[in-house]
């Protein structure tokens, strides 16, 4: 890959969040490749007590502008790419991309998450009509797939204006799968996070109790800072978080992903477990139907369908041929469209 660019990225990064752990990755490249490029990272507050949090959010509202307008006076800025998604964190970044085209830079708007349809339809009309002004004021808008790109057209965004960059992943972190299944204890991993409505933990938590109640050599491992306090029982591991090592550590031990989830934009960790080559139980919803295919690369069940959920996840425990199958095809699948190669393909006909 060779960027003859100075980019300036505007997202945060680090370990929490779909959109830390992709800026994550795309620094990753940049790095590899020698990219020139410099970036403000959106660290946001997080303290417990409200006043401090409050009182951090002011600061970093004024804080980060300040820093873009001394970046763009100081420094040769080709390219502004700035990583959206919805609510405040749209408006507080569409400050961003108005102080840069003050500068008269080009600006690249990536657009990350699965609620945009409902910020959009909540949104007042003064509201909607600043919200396409935004995405039209963008040289290019940024995409996580097809079904977004088309998402974006119905409210009149140009198709020559949006570019599709998917999610990626770096497979080399991933083990071979075929010694796994030579054991009689089957793994499932579940990360619900820090969003357990969102990703469906309260629609199958239940289910998730009594097959490991009737299953004595089936073990789920769920990650998230709550979830002890509603499934702690025997052959169910849970962990607080999981980050680095640890978690990619946690793939290669485990055989299913659940991913029973409401909404998604392009699920990072969808393409982590099949590049781990997991069989995977998520959902039927736009977004990820027009990534997979059913009963091939993975099983999709309808959201928020307790019923279908652990009669689906029952059957593949029971079909350790079926669970090697989806593992080997999701793996291969990952390869042929999610690799850090094919993303670095495509970041180069997007800078250049």
């Amino acid at each position: 890959m060779n960027i003859q660019k100075n980019l300036l990225l505007v997202s945060p990064s680090g370990k929490i969040g779909g959109k830390a752990s992709f800026t994550q990755r795309l620094l990753d490249v940049y790095n590899k490749h020698n990219v020139k490029y410099n970036h403000i990272d959106l660290v946001r507050a997080n303290s417990n007590n409200r006043f401090i949090r409050v009182l951090e959010h002011t600061l970093s509202f004024f804080r980060y502008k300040l820093r873009l307008i001394g970046i763009l006076t100081t420094r040769n800025i080709d390219i502004v790419q700035i990583h959206t998604s919805t609510y405040f964190d749209f408006y507080d970044l569409s400050l961003f991309l108005i102080i840069s085209k003050c500068f008269r830079k080009k600006v690249f708007l990536r657009y990350g998450g699965g609620s945009f349809p409902e910020f959009y339809k909540k949104a007042l009309g003064i509201q909607k009509q600043y919200i396409k002004w935004v995405l039209k004021s963008a040289d290019t808008l940024i995409v996580q797939s097809e079904y977004w790109k088309g998402v974006f057209k119905n409210i009149g965004i140009s198709e020559e204006r949006m570019f599709v960059l998917p999610n990626f992943v770096n497979q080399k972190q991933f083990e071979p799968r075929e010694k796994d299944f030579l054991t009689p204890e089957l793994q499932i991993l579940f990360i619900p996070a820090t969003s357990l409505k969102g990703k469906g933990f309260f629609d199958v938590k239940d289910s998730i109790v009594r097959i490991a109640e009737s299953n004595p050599r089936v073990t789920f491992h769920v990650v998230g800072p709550k979830v002890d306090k509603y499934i702690a029982r025997n052959n169910i591991e849970t962990y607080k978080t999981v980050f680095g090592t640890e978690k990619i550590a946690l793939f290669n031990k485990c055989h299913i992903f659940l991913l029973p989830t409401r909404a998604e934009g392009f699920p990072n960790a969808l393409i982590e477990a099949m590049a781990a080559g997991l069989a995977v139980i998520t959902t039927h919803i736009p977004s990820i139907e027009c990534l997979v295919e059913h009963n091939t690369h993975c099983m999709l069940i309808p959201p928020e369908n307790e019923t279908e959920f652990e009669t689906t996840l029952r059957t593949l425990i029971e079909n350790r041929e079926k669970i090697q199958q989806l593992g080997i095809a999701a793996k291969k699948w990952v390869t042929n469209n999610y690799s850090e190669d094919i993303a670095s393909s495509l970041l180069q006909k997007l800078y250049n």
